[in-house]
């Protein structure tokens, strides 16, 4: 598994916010795997992102 850079998880968490986009769609635009949104969506649900 490759790490995801900064610039991807901002925008993976701005596009989170915005709420239009689910998970499959997030991953395409960003260029990650949906398992890599579904991560940060469950660390940014816990509080441990900003």
């Amino acid at each position: 598994m490759n790490p995801i850079s900064e610039n991807q998880k901002t925008e993976i968490i701005s596009l989170i916010r915005e709420g239009k986009l689910n998970r499959e769609q997030i991953a395409v635009k960003v260029g990650v795997s949906p398992g890599t949104v579904q991560r940060n969506k469950s660390s940014f649900d816990n509080g441990n992102l900003c």
